[in-house]
């Protein structure tokens, strides 16, 4: 049985790869974002602030909001280190073809 090497997780080519594929889109998506509404005609307050602030409503609403953004990045935080620790394998669909 061939032994597969792991990929090193904490490799500094591994670590700006990984960056540059996460951040990089994030990143283009906000600034594109942030250029379309302030076109638009919204300040960047109305842009950032949370829209239960602006509409006067409870601030839990706001809360319920964040916890739901923070659980949403730990599960693909959680998925994307996962990733880095799973052995390249054959694929076993392609391997009975």
């Amino acid at each position: 049985m061939q032994q597969i090497d792991a990929p090193r997780l904490f490799d500094p080519d591994n670590i700006k790869r990984a960056l540059w594929l996460c951040c990089g889109p994030a990143f283009v998506f906000f600034v594109t974002s942030l250029s379309i509404l302030s076109l638009a005609g919204f300040g960047l307050v109305e842009i950032l602030r949370d829209p239960a602030q602006l509409t006067e409503q409870s601030s839990f609403l706001g809360f319920l909001s964040n916890v739901g953004s923070w659980l949403w990045v730990s599960a693909a935080a959680i998925c994307f280190s996962g990733f880095g620790y799973i052995p390249a394998a054959p694929c076993p669909i392609t391997a009975t073809l």
